[in-house]
């Protein structure tokens, strides 16, 4: 087995663990299919007083301040049925080579088109995130993943660029707003 396939084995491993983790407490989630706060082309790291609990504005459930992989991947999962027991997760992460985890990405698309399956995707640094699936739809740009769900947890400074390459490539894509 490469260390690429390792990678990616672990990842969706991750993937699956947290979304294991959101069934759990599936009972609990906001009604929202948006999430905002604060606009920032980082999504600032969570504080410690952060309740992780959501506060409502007129039409939209806001989310808290800053970012929180859990907050990320429950807005992921209420895109997904709930007959669904498990799908792919990625988080871009800052402290690792953007190239490769575009490749990973990348891979992680192609096996969830090949098994008809949902991809979330989200990062706490916005722009690489952005940078990150730009990338992976270059790469991915001779396959075929017209049965993959996309779920792009991001900024909506990112959705038209985002869903432009989703639509070349003829996936379904939710974007879900994490500002």
């Amino acid at each position: 087995m490469s260390t690429g396939q390792l990678t990616l084995n672990i990842l969706a491993v991750i993937g699956v663990v947290a979304f294991m983790a959101f069934l759990t407490a599936r009972d609990d989630r906001p009604q929202t299919t948006q999430a905002a706060v604060e606009a920032d082309s980082e999504i600032p790291a969570a504080s410690a007083s952060d309740s992780g609990e959501s506060t409502v504005a007129p039409s939209v459930n806001a989310a808290p301040t800053g970012f929180s992989q859990d907050r990320a991947i429950d807005l992921a999962g209420q895109h997904v049925p709930d007959d669904v027991q498990s799908f792919y997760f990625m988080i871009v992460d800052a402290e690792r080579d953007s190239a490769v985890q575009a490749g990973e990405l990348a891979q992680m698309m192609v096996k969830a088109s090949q098994e008809q399956d949902h991809l979330g995707v989200t990062g706490a640094d916005a722009s690489l995130l952005h940078q990150v699936m730009l990338m992976a739809f270059a790469l991915t740009k001779d396959e075929q993943l017209n049965a993959l769900h996309l779920v792009y947890v991001g900024r909506p400074a990112h959705q038209a660029s985002v869903e432009a390459q989703a639509s070349r490539a003829g996936l379904a894509m939710d974007f879900v707003a994490y500002r």
